[in-house]
């Protein structure tokens, strides 16, 4: 005696029947016929649903940017493709539009006494030179500042002749304390 059954199912890219008689790789309902187990025809319904997906992604990052398979490093803005598995293992075809932002780069003299704190904390400079600090800028990436720094510094030192103390420094003033009182 026939017998008759329908089965709904997902698929990835074609869905093959199980007579083998059949590839599928569109949605739709088919048919295929099998022998049931007493040799009668079997006659199955397929209800498939594709199962590929696809997604746009808006990207914004600074310098470069690795895709979600992993496969490639962009570096510069533009519209991308990359394919990852969705949860039914089937493809998830990405299109992604990238937008790489930039580092800036700036330079700064400066003239200071003594000492210099850069503007990330993370230095002190005490002598003139050039130096190189890096802070987040407004677009959350590298600003890398140029220092052209001049530390100023002051003589200190003073000379005792007869009782009487004399700064070595033209041009500064000092103030004297008597530590005993």
């Amino acid at each position: 005696e026939k017998s008759y059954n329908v089965i709904k199912t997902n698929f990835c890219n074609q869905f093959i029947s199980p007579s083998g008689r059949h590839v599928w790789n569109k949605e739709g309902t088919y048919l295929d016929t099998i022998a049931n187990k007493n040799g009668c025809d079997s006659i199955i319904s397929f209800a498939l649903k594709n199962n590929i997906t696809e997604a746009t992604l808006n990207v914004r990052v600074c310098k470069i940017f690795k895709s979600p398979s992993g496969k490639y490093i962009w570096q510069k803005s533009g519209v991308y493709q990359d394919t990852i598995l969705n949860k039914s293992g089937c493809d998830s075809v990405l299109l992604i539009f990238l937008k790489v932002l930039d580092n800036t780069y700036s330079s700064i003299g400066k003239n200071v006494c003594i000492s210099f704190q850069s503007p990330s904390g993370k230095y002190v400079w005490k002598n003139s030179g050039n130096y190189i600090d890096t802070i987040v800028n407004h677009n959350g990436c590298d600003s890398i500042i140029n220092f052209k720094l001049i530390i100023n510094k002051v003589n200190i030192e003073v000379t005792k002749i007869d009782n009487i103390l004399t700064s070595s420094a033209t041009g500064a003033l000092f103030q004297w304390l008597d530590c005993k009182s």
